[in-house]
């Protein structure tokens, strides 16, 4: 009643012969009543087909856990002959590399984590640029609307330069 009250969850009351489906993320509680005690009520049943199905989900889930938190978790599909040999040719490039610099596992470790954060960090930048870039055109657009939208090539010029605002001799044809 309490839940109820506060609009949390839903009562559900099923017998024998009805289903409820409870989504795998969905939390629940169930009681299943005594046959004995409740004979005039609830036709006799031996084992309730929600324990069942919660012990059927409970190793299709640890199963689908353990494969999640494994080595391969994100493993999709054997890798093809172009990747095979895209891995093979990182995987030798990397180990002269190592034997070249007397690089430890350790040491290649920090220099690949390294980089990957260097080459992050140079997107972010350049994502940073563009996004400015695109605030500055998108101002230059305001600023063209100002000047009647004539879209003149010069103008940014002309608003730097005193001597444009006269047309100098180069505009006169002088």
């Amino acid at each position: 009643e309490d839940l109820d009250k506060r609009g949390i969850g839903r009562l559900a009351t099923i017998g024998p012969g009805n289903v409820a489906f409870i989504h795998p993320a969905g939390s629940h509680g169930v009681w299943v009543p005594s046959v004995r005690l409740n004979k005039p009520v609830v036709p006799e049943f031996e084992v309730s087909l929600i324990r069942a199905a919660e012990l059927f989900v409970t190793s299709a889930m640890r199963w689908c856990r353990d494969r999640l938190r494994g080595r391969d978790w994100n493993y999709v599909a054997v890798a093809g002959s172009e990747e095979k040999r895209l891995l093979q040719a990182f995987q030798k490039a990397q180990a002269e590399l190592c034997e070249e610099h007397n690089l430890c596992k350790a040491d290649w470790s920090w220099c690949a984590r390294t980089l990957v954060q260097q080459w992050n960090d140079e997107e972010r930048a350049m994502l940073a640029a563009s996004r400015s870039k695109s605030m500055m055109l998108e101002t230059e657009g305001e600023d063209d609307e100002e000047h009647g939208g004539h879209g003149c090539e010069n103008e940014k010029q002309h608003d730097r330069d005193p001597e444009s605002e006269g047309h100098s001799s180069e505009h006169d044809g002088q």
